[in-house]
């Protein structure tokens, strides 16, 4: 559960924003890139204030192994230290805008400890996002393992 923290925490980074005036798709993806250099900071800072701000009350997240957390559960991982975050690294962003909802496909390299163990891991996901008030504010997402074009072997 503390590694689908992480990642779905990961993924979080990646699409999150302040309010749009313009709901322009590539405007959006420049708002979400700054929004997760504020995230990574409220959340090295246990700014629980601000992480309250870009979470919805409503966050629900899915782990690669299933599990999944709440906004509960995330708030309580970085007030307990449970999580810490060095990097997320986003690349390949996809933004697609349906009214007061956004969708966010891609994939980040996630540098993290999870209860002291150093964390790293390459992942691909999906977020889910509502405009509230003005605000983007992180709804849900979904993230997996990024082994996309790498080859796996086989046991003979």
């Amino acid at each position: 559960m503390q590694s689908a923290i992480v990642l779905a925490l990961g993924i979080s980074l990646m699409a999150c924003s302040e309010a749009a005036p313009q709901r322009d798709p590539e405007q959006v993806k420049i708002e979400l890139a700054a929004l997760e250099r504020r995230l990574i900071a409220a959340v090295q800072r246990k700014d629980i204030d601000a992480l309250n701000e870009i979470w919805d009350d409503q966050y629900f997240g899915t782990g690669p192994n299933g599990a999944t957390v709440t906004k509960t559960d995330l708030m309580t991982a970085v007030k307990d230290n449970v999580i810490q975050i060095d990097a997320i690294e986003p690349d390949d962003l996809k933004v697609r805008l349906f009214g007061d909802v956004a969708v966010m496909t891609g994939k980040a390299v996630v540098r993290a400890k999870v209860v002291e163990e150093d964390y790293s891991s390459n992942v691909r996901g999906t977020g889910i996002f509502v405009n509230r008030g003005g605000k983007w504010k992180i709804a849900g997402v979904h993230v997996g393992p990024d082994t996309f074009g790498t080859k796996t072997e086989t046991t003979k």
